[in-house]
C-alpha cells in the first residue's frame, strides 16, 4: 500500500504554533488561579524513540508551549492536549514514523496521591484520549519540558517502525550547461536512512541555492513527490528542479548615498552588469558595504523577471549611519595613575569612504595625540592608504621622552580574518634615561604587521583565536646610525567550558625580541618593558625585568604569560580569577636563568553595549622589599586582553 504526501504540509502541521484560545472557546473566564502544569512524553510500554525525535515533538506541542499560560480546569487542560493530538501525529509522520500513534492522561500528584488517567470527571475530545509525540521518558532532561507542578501532562507515544527512504530521484527542467546539480546523497537524502521531512526540504533549498549560484536567477522546485510505501516501509522521493534561462547581472541602481561618491559604492559590488547571476555575490555585496561603517542597514533586491537580454535588476538600498563620531573614556591603572582619553572621528570626510580620527589621551605619565587618515579601496578593493601622525611625552621610571613623528602605508584586507599591513616612519625623539645625559633619536622605519583573529566577538570573546605578528628594522639617521630589527608575537586563545552559566578560560602569550644592536644602542623607549595593567598584573608598571639601582632599563627580549577563568556569574557580570607572569630580559631571546614575576587576582567585569567595563585587583606573588607594591588595580574598558 502507497501513500503519497506533501511534505511541507508535515513541517507546517507540527511546526505552526499558534496562541490557544482555550479558556474563550469553552466559554469560561480565566479563573484567578490556574492550573500548574508540566508536560512529559513517554514512549508506549515496549517502544523507544530517540532523544532528537523527543525534543522535536516537545517543540510540536503546543501544550508544551503553554505552560506558562494556567489553563482553569481540569477540563481546559484536556482540551488543550486533544487539540495537541493531530499536530503531534503530523510531527511523527515528519520523524519518519508513519504508522505512530499518540495518547495522553493526566497526572495529578497530592498529599493522597490521587491521579487523573483520563477519568469521568469531565468529558474527553472527540475520538482517542489522545496521541502524542514523544520520546522514552526515564526521568531525563529531554522528556520534561518543566518540572514541579503537581499536575503532569503526559503524551504516550506508539511510534512504530521508523520508515527509510527508498528510490530518490532528480529530473532537471532545461539545459544546466556545464552546471552539475549536487548529487542527492551529499545532501543527505541517503537510502535506508530515517525519512526524515525536514532532510528533503533541505535539499530543495540546497538544490535551488546551488542553481541560482550558477546563473539560474530563477531555479525553483517545480515539483515533488513523496509516495509511502507501508509494505516496505520506505519513501521514494522525485524532484523536479526548474532552472528557467541563463541569467545575467544587470547594472545595480542605488538608493540612499546622497554625499556618498557613488564610483566608490559601486567599486564594493562584487559584480559587472553581463556577468552571470551568482547569489552569493549580492550577499557579499551586502557585507562589504556594511564593512564601509557608513551604513546602519543594507538591503539587496534582485528582480523577479530578466528584461530582453536576460538581466536581472539589482536594487541596493541603504540608510546612512551618522559620518560622525566622538567619544570619551576614563580608566586607573595603579602605578601609572587616572587616565583619559578623547577621540572625534568623520567616517567620510572627503565623501568617498574616508576615514580621518583625532586622539587626545592623557595620564600623570604619558600625553599623546594622534591623527589619522584611512583611504579605503585604494587601487583596489580591500586595500587602504593610510597616513598617521603623533606628538607624544613620556615620564616614567626608565625615561623621560619627547617625540614626534608620521607613517604612511598600506594595509590590506585578505578576509574577514586576515589583515596585513605594510609602511614607512619616521620618529624625532629627544630622550633621557635616569643619570645619563639627553639623547636625540632620529629613527625610520618599515613596520609590518600580521593580524589573524578567528575570535567570536571583538569586545568580548568566548571562543577561538588570535595571533598578532610585528617586525620593523630600524635605522638611527643621526649620532652612531645604529640599526636593529624589532619583531613581536602576541597569541590569545579562549576555551569555552559551559555555556550556561557562561565559563571561559582565556590564553595569552607574548614574546619578543631586538637583533642587530647592544641594549644601550637602543633608544629606551623602543625597548622592551613588562610590568602594569596590560602585561603582569601585580607588578608594576615597566618594573618586572632587568633593574638597574631600582629603575628599569628595559631589555632586548619579552616574555610574558596570562591566564584567566572568567565566569558569567549574573547576567551582565562576569567574576574573573587570573595569574600573570613576564619578564624584559637584557638578551636577545629570553631566557628562564632569570625568574619571570608573577601576579595573580581576582577582579570582575560589567557587560556593556561597548565592551565590558573591567577592575581588577592583583598581588605580587613574590614580592620584591622596596620594588613592589601590596597589591595594584586596574579599572578600564574592555578586557584584559
Amino acid at each position: 500500500m502507497t501513500v503519497a504526501f506533501v511534505l511541507s504540509g508535515l513541517l507546517s502541521g507540527c511546526l505552526g504554533f499558534g496562541s490557544s484560545q482555550d479558556d474563550i472557546e469553552d466559554g469560561l473566564p480565566p479563573a484567578p488561579k490556574g492550573i500548574p502544569y508540566q508536560v512529559q512524553v513517554e514512549p508506549a510500554e515496549g517502544s523507544s524513540l530517540e532523544d532528537d525525535v523527543t525534543s522535536y515533538l516537545l517543540a510540536a506541542s503546543q501544550a508544551a508551549q503553554q505552560t506558562d499560560l494556567e489553563p482553569s480546569s481540569l477540563f481546559v487542560l484536556r482540551r488543550r492536549a486533544g487539540n495537541d493530538l493531530q499536530r503531534l501525529e503530523t510531527a511523527l509522520r515528519a520523524q519518519g514514523y508513519y504508522e505512530g500513534s499518540v495518547k495522553f492522561r493526566i497526572d495529578e500528584r497530592d498529599e493522597s496521591d490521587d491521579g487523573d488517567e483520563g477519568g469521568d470527571d469531565a468529558p474527553e475530545p472527540a475520538g482517542d484520549e489522545g496521541n502524542e509525540a514523544g520520546e522514552a521518558s526515564s526521568g531525563d532532561d529531554l522528556s520534561t519540558l518543566v518540572s514541579g507542578p503537581a499536575t503532569t501532562l503526559v503524551y504516550e507515544v506508539s511510534p512504530g517502525p521508523r520508515f527509510v527512504f527508498g528510490k530518490r530521484s532528480l529530473d532537471i527542467d532545461g539545459d544546466p550547461g556545464s552546471w552539475k546539480p549536487p548529487h542527492l546523497g551529499k545532501l543527505d537524502l541517503k537510502g535506508k536512512e530515517p525519512a526524515i521531512a525536514q532532510k528533503v526540504l533541505d535539499a530543495e533549498s540546497e538544490l535551488v541555492r546551488s542553481a541560482r549560484q550558477n546563473g539560474f536567477a530563477f531555479a525553483k522546485i517545480a515539483d515533488r513527490k513523496a509516495t509511502v510505501d507501508f509494505d516496505t516501509r520506505t519513501m521514494d522521493v522525485a524532484l523536479i528542479l526548474e532552472l528557467g534561462s541563463t541569467a545575467y547581472f544587470a547594472e545595480p541602481r542605488f538608493q540612499g548615498i546622497d554625499g556618498i561618491d557613488e564610483s566608490f559604492v559601486r567599486g564594493r559590488v562584487p559584480f559587472e552588469a553581463g556577468e552571470p547571476f551568482d547569489s552569493r555575490k549580492l550577499e557579499r555585496a551586502r557585507e562589504r558595504l556594511i564593512d564601509t561603517n557608513l551604513f546602519s542597514t543594507v538591503k539587496i533586491t534582485s528582480g523577479e523577471t530578466a528584461d530582453s537580454d536576460g538581466r536581472v535588476p539589482v536594487a541596493i538600498e541603504v540608510t546612512q549611519r551618522r559620518h560622525r563620531t566622538i567619544g570619551a573614556g576614563v580608566g586607573y591603572l595603579s602605578g601609572e595613575g587616572p587616565n583619559a582619553r578623547l577621540f572625534w572621528e568623520h567616517r567620510n570626510i572627503l565623501g568617498a569612504g574616508e576615514l580621518f580620527n583625532i586622539e587626545a589621551y592623557g595620564s600623570p605619565n604619558t600625553q599623546q595625540v594622534e591623527g589619522r587618515i584611512k583611504k579605503p579601496d585604494f587601487i583596489m578593493v580591500d586595500l587602504s592608504l593610510i597616513g598617521e601622525a603623533s606628538l607624544s611625552s613620556e615620564d616614567t621610571d626608565a625615561y623621560d621622552s619627547q617625540s614626534i613623528g608620521a607613517a604612511i602605508g598600506l594595509e590590506k584586507v585578505f578576509n574577514k580574518h586576515v589583515t596585513g599591513s605594510l609602511g614607512v616612519a619616521y620618529r624625532y625623539a629627544t630622550i633621557k634615561e635616569d643619570g645619563k645625559d639627553e639623547d636625540t633619536y632620529g629613527l625610520f622605519s618599515i613596520p609590518g604587521t600580521l593580524a589573524l583573529d578567528y575570535s567570536d566577538n571583538l569586545l568580548d570573546p568566548s571562543e577561538g583565536w588570535r595571533l598578532d605578528l610585528s617586525s620593523a628594522p630600524f635605522w638611527d639617521t643621526l649620532g652612531a646610525g645604529t640599526t636593529f630589527l624589532k619583531s613581536r608575537a602576541v597569541h590569545t586563545r579562549y576555551f569555552p567550558i559551559y555555556n550556561q552559566p557562561r565559563l571561559i578560560f582565556a590564553l595569552r602569550g607574548s614574546v619578543g625580541s631586538i637583533f642587530g644592536a647592544e641594549r644601550e644602542e637602543i633608544a629606551p623607549d623602543e625597548r622592551f618593558y613588562a610590568g602594569g595593567g596590560g602585561s603582569v598584573r601585580g607588578i608594576p608598571y615597566q618594573l618586572a625585568g632587568d633593574l638597574r639601582d631600582g629603575e628599569p632599563s628595559g631589555g632586548r627580549s619579552v616574555l610574558e604569560g596570562s591566564a584567566e577563568i572568567r565566569w558569567r556569574a549574573f547576567e551582565s557580570v562576569d567574576l574573573v580569577t587570573f595569574t600573570d607572569a613576564g619578564s624584559a630580559f637584557e638578551e636577545v631571546v629570553p631566557t628562564l636563568e632569570h625568574n619571570l614575576q608573577v601576579g595573580a587576582g581576582v577582579g570582575f567585569r560589567y557587560i556593556t553595549p561597548v565592551g565590558p567595563f573591567r577592575f581588577d585587583i592583583a598581588v605580587p606573588v613574590d614580592r620584591r622589599k622596596g620594588i613592589d607594591d601590596a597589591f595594584q588595580f586596574y579599572i578600564s574598558i574592555g578586557q584584559a586582553f
